[in-house]
């Protein structure tokens, strides 16, 4: 890769690499050991989206959503202050039939980035229970 290659052509190797590397782990056992290898990797680079979202994807697709709010919860540390990844965790949550803790952080999404159409629609339903933004 030469300097001067744009982030969306990184991004995209990144996203190759992961999946082979999630092809590789054939057996559950082997699944939980390349995510938890990812999600040492995500600590070291919590910054990497790609990573995340991957790491969020599989524990979601294997039926562990508390470990994917586990890694969220950590990126979410360093990162406080990131809308979309307060988004994230509303999805998630929502997901888990956790509304009330789901409601919280759409509304924290809203705090940090009041335009954010997505958190905003996801909030709609829970506007009648007080405003979003205060």
């Amino acid at each position: 890769m030469e300097a001067g290659e744009p982030a969306n052509r990184l991004t995209q190797r990144v996203e190759q690499a992961l999946n082979i590397l999630w092809q590789q782990s054939k057996t559950p056992a082997q699944q939980r050991q390349t995510l938890q290898r990812l999600e040492t990797l995500l600590q070291r680079h919590p910054h990497s989206h790609s990573l995340l979202e991957f790491l969020l994807t599989k524990h979601l697709q294997m039926h562990r959503p508390a470990a994917a709010l586990a890694v969220l919860d950590g990126v979410l540390k360093q990162y406080p202050t990131n809308a979309s990844l307060h988004y994230r965790k509303g999805q998630i949550l929502q997901q888990m039939g956790k509304t009330r803790e789901a409601r919280e952080a759409y509304l924290q999404c809203l705090r940090l980035d009041p335009r954010h159409p997505e958190a905003r629609k996801r909030s709609t339903p829970f506007e009648t229970e007080r405003p979003l933004c205060q």
